[in-house]
């Protein structure tokens, strides 16, 4: 996967027959991010990107090594209009936190299968589970619940919610 990202993003970017010595090394590195870091230097003198271009391909091969910090998975149903304006919104701020982004429709029943266990962690019995419900979790396959929110907000609101429950996290026994 991160070979094909090299090859396929990165790449183009360059200029310098150098470079496919360079992607190799950082495909087969064990930490593609650290080795990207160290070879910064030599990525910018190679390549037409900027600066900016260079932080954000590094943040993405670092996202695919390492896995995302956080994922926030929304349980929404098609029916839930307040589910339809947040659609609008929460999968944008997901992306600028930087966080995975699942939705799973309840009525979809593998969907639902699938992520049941994340709504669970929130609503152990499930009485009081309303739409949308976000759950923000670790991790997606043996999660420890981060925060959860439920029902409708504006942009800022819901970013903001979302930023404070990473901090808390962080700065608690989750860092």
């Amino acid at each position: 996967m991160i070979s094909d990202l090299v090859i396929h993003f990165l790449l183009p970017f360059c200029v310098d027959a150098a470079m496919p010595h360079f992607a190799k090394d950082l495909a087969v590195a064990g930490s593609a991010a650290m080795l990207f870091k160290q070879k910064q230097m030599v990525l910018g003198q190679f390549c037409h990107a900027p600066d900016t271009a260079i932080k954000v391909i590094a943040r993405i091969i670092g996202s695919i090594v390492n896995g995302a910090m956080a994922h926030l998975v929304k349980f929404y149903n098609s029916t839930c209009g307040t589910c339809g304006k947040m659609a609008h919104i929460d999968h944008k701020v997901a992306a600028e936190l930087e966080l995975g982004y699942v939705t799973c429709k309840v009525s979809d029943i593998d969907e639902y299968i699938k992520y049941r266990h994340i709504l669970l962690l929130r609503y152990p019995t499930l009485d009081d589970v309303g739409y949308p419900t976000y759950v923000l979790v670790d991790d997606l396959d043996s999660p420890v619940m981060i925060g959860a929110l439920r029902g409708g907000f504006d942009k800022g609101d819901f970013r903001r919610k979302l930023q404070t429950m990473l901090a808390n996290f962080k700065g608690g026994s989750g860092a």
